[in-house]
């Protein structure tokens, strides 16, 4: 996504979402509120000058970091790159772990019911 913030912009867009879904908060009729269409304000703290600031300098510094990312990451030096340390159980198990915990597999496992078979095929495909 484009703009300023926009890991803050996510996590604030799933807590307002997670907000909308509590049964305290419900418009006067009852129904549920829309964060995209029922022109809700939501005021923060954030400092968007500091925000502009710190993104600047990661645009800056980032180039650096993935060169040597990159270079301490080959083949010859980490063949289990990017994991340090780790032997091909222990990512395997938490490559899995981590799938189980995504926001995907819950989606699919609870709100469109797939087969942990149908929801692993869908983590071995590629996305853009």
């Amino acid at each position: 996504r484009e703009g300023t913030a926009t890991y803050f912009r996510e996590y604030l867009r799933a807590f307002m979402k997670d907000w909308t879904n509590d049964e305290a908060n419900r418009k006067p009729d009852g129904s549920k509120y829309n964060i995209n269409s029922d022109g809700l304000k939501v005021y923060t703290t954030i400092d968007s000058r500091m925000q502009l600031h710190a993104e600047e300098a990661v645009a800056r510094h980032m180039p650096r970091l993935q060169a040597e990312f990159f270079h301490q990451n080959t083949p010859d030096r980490n063949p289990t790159a990017p994991f340090l340390d780790l032997d091909k159980n222990q990512i395997d198990a938490l490559m899995k772990r981590s799938m189980r915990q995504s926001e995907r597999w819950r989606h699919m496992k609870y709100d469109l019911r797939k087969s942990e078979k149908e929801i692993i095929a869908s983590f071995e495909k590629p996305t853009k």
